[in-house]
């Protein structure tokens, strides 16, 4: 009797199909040495109750590899894996996690997401890729998830909020609060209401009317709009108007002059390969007083306080940039006049002189003076050289005063000068005019001239490049954490670009081997690990192990 034996076969593991050159393995190898030095980030269950099918070492590498392929929100990450992606079978170990377990992972972990970032930053470090000497930093205004029309100003929010603790207990049937009731939801007692509603509308307007509404329309819905009343209040500012949908969204303008509830995204970027050293976001509609938070974050992240930052004239800030100039860091700014140069269209007014009512012409204001800070004298566009004169004291302030006799015989001295002589003071903070030497140096020129493609250049990537239309969370925790997601993207196809994958598997299996050890083992292993990298058209090869 024959028998008919079926052939074996062997089923492929995932990943097998996919190039092992390909960006799913850089970030996939950077995600296991995050893990392997930081063990303590991944421990599961430790606490009573049903174990975690879906652990934090497989999620975080899902969901920023979801990022790296400009797919963010949970339903779309969902939908994603359910396509049966190679990519997602092998970042998923062939598991299947749902909207609410990708959703649960980003509530509970989004300190690992934050770790991973100063992670990479630092990695990025220790193998060369930043060197941390030079960092352009810029901000850019980002346009909120919100609608700029759900809004309330102070007086209009605490109007409301006083009449809701007010009446909201008048719940018999002759009551308000009652009639109220029945009008949102059944179009009930509109003729006895109306006066209020009239009074109110004129009160609150649109946006209070919508909160209002959402009392009676809602579930539980008078202690949700009172704890949004309350968070609304926590993020009065002045006179400004509040986000309803958004409230820590504040409200500033746009680089485009537009009014809306935005925030503020602050970055700055190594100049060796443009990756993203720091970033943060800030409620402050300007810079003026981001730069020493920006120089304290630095100096965490590059662990070094001696590196120069280059910022815009925007972060010209008195007190910070003395104590900046007092620290090991330098700072590339350009001052009002080199400002101005750069920005001829401005629409700031020139003030009138208090002593006259002429005005000084557009061609002789004082950004129309060339300084220069080794002769310390300033050449007016008539080609006349203003030595110093005197010092005198204004409001306190002491400011150095230069002048010239030719004003005298000067053709132009009526556009230029509101007296018979045309006056320039500087103030005489040693610290201040040291600082614009640096910026007027031949060497801070040409550092500053890399600023419009590092700085400004990053932002355009992220725009365009990485697909970024704007927020799509609210509140300052979630917007900072999906902007950390782009930042690691950024970073991550910098380290891809740069890097082959087998040098980041050859540095894994490095650190395994020492943890065989018994070796506590951090970031810093890889300086004793690793003698050198072999470089070839700025991408690393291969390594020189110790």
């Amino acid at each position: 009797m024959s028998t008919t034996c079926q052939s074996y076969y062997t089923l492929k593991s995932p990943g097998d199909n996919i190039d092992k050159t390909h960006e799913l393995y850089t970030l996939y190898y950077l995600s296991e040495i995050f893990k392997e030095l930081n063990p303590s980030f991944f421990e599961e269950n430790k606490g009573s109750g049903r174990p975690r099918i879906y652990t934090a070492s497989i999620m975080l590498p899902f969901i920023q590899w979801g990022h790296l392929n400009k797919i963010i929100s949970c339903r779309d990450l969902e939908n994603w894996w359910t396509r049966n992606d190679d990519t997602c079978n092998f970042i998923l170990d062939c598991k299947k996690p749902g909207k609410s377990s990708i959703n649960e992972f980003l509530n509970d972990y989004n300190y690992l997401i934050d770790a991973f970032d100063i992670f990479i930053v630092e990695f990025s470090i220790k193998i060369g890729l930043m060197n941390g000497n030079i960092i352009y930093h810029d901000g850019t205004i980002l346009k909120g998830y919100c609608n700029n029309f759900k809004k309330l100003y102070a007086n209009q929010l605490y109007f409301l909020r006083d009449f809701i603790l007010k009446h909201r207990h008048e719940t018999d049937e002759e009551g308000l609060w009652f009639k109220m009731d029945k009008y949102f939801n059944n179009n009930e007692f509109e003729d006895e209401i109306e006066p209020i509603l009239n009074k109110l509308k004129e009160k609150i307007r649109a946006g209070g009317i919508y909160l209002l509404k959402s009392v009676f329309k809602q579930k539980n819905g008078l202690k949700k709009v009172l704890l949004k009343i309350k968070h609304m209040e926590e993020n009065v500012k002045g006179n400004q108007p509040i986000s309803i949908v958004d409230p820590e969204a504040h409200s500033m303008l746009d680089k485009d002059g537009e009014w809306g509830f935005n925030y503020n995204f602050q970055a700055g970027v190594d100049d060796k390969y443009g990756m993203i050293a720091v970033h943060y976001i800030t409620q402050s509609p300007n810079d003026k007083k981001e730069l020493l938070i920006t120089v304290n974050e630095l100096n965490e992240r590059l662990g070094k306080e001696d590196y120069v930052i280059v910022v815009d004239h925007g972060y010209w800030h008195i007190k910070s940039l003395e104590e900046i100039y007092n620290s090991p860091t330098t700072i590339v700014i350009p001052d009002r006049a080199a400002a101005s140069h750069k920005k001829e269209n401005s629409n700031k007014k020139q003030k009138k002189s208090k002593k006259s009512s002429i005005k000084i012409d557009k061609d002789f204001r004082k950004p129309k003076f060339f300084k220069d800070w080794q002769k310390d004298i300033y050449i007016c566009p008539n080609g006349s050289i203003l030595r110093r004169m005197n010092n005198n004291k204004q409001n306190g302030i002491e400011y150095k005063v230069y002048g010239t006799d030719d004003c005298f015989t000067c053709p132009d001295q009526k556009k230029c000068a509101t007296e018979s002589k045309r006056k320039i003071k500087d103030r005489c903070e040693s610290e201040i005019n040291e600082i614009k030497k640096i910026y007027y140096s031949e060497w801070g020129q040409e550092i500053y001239h890399g600023r419009g493609y590092n700085a400004e250049g990053n932002f355009g990537t992220l725009f365009e490049s990485r697909n970024f239309r704007g927020i799509k969370t609210r509140g300052t925790k979630r917007v900072k954490e999906e902007l950390t997601q782009y930042a690691i993207t950024h970073n991550i196809k910098k380290i891809h670009k740069h890097t082959t994958v087998n040098v980041l598997k050859t540095i894994l299996n490095l650190i395994k081997q020492e943890k065989t050890k018994h070796i506590n083992v951090n970031i810093n292993i890889i300086d004793e690990l690793i003698k050198d990298f072999i470089i070839e058209d700025e991408i690393i090869v291969n390594l020189k192990i110790k």
